[in-house]
C-alpha cells in the first residue's frame, strides 16, 4: 500500500481510538458532529487526520488526473 494512504488510515484509526475512549459506541456518530472535536486532544487528532487525508486525495488527484 502508499506510505500516504497507509498515513491516512493510521491517523483516523489513531482518531476513531480516541473518539471510542471519550464516547463508546457513539464514536462512529460523534466524528460527524461537535464532538469530534470537544476536546484538544480530539481536535489535534482530527487534524491530524485531515492533513494526512488531504495529501492522500491530492496524491491521488495528481496521479489520476484525466
Amino acid at each position: 500500500m502508499h506510505p500516504l494512504y497507509l498515513a491516512a488510515v493510521m491517523a483516523d484509526e489513531a482518531w476513531h481510538v480516541e473518539l471510542a475512549r471519550q464516547y463508546g459506541k457513539a464514536a462512529g456518530d460523534a466524528r460527524y458532529d461537535a464532538r469530534g472535536t470537544a476536546t484538544p486532544e480530539l481536535q489535534r487528532l482530527h487534524k491530524a487526520f485531515r492533513v494526512a487525508n488531504d495529501a492522500w486525495l491530492a496524491f491521488m488527484r495528481a496521479t489520476h488526473a484525466a
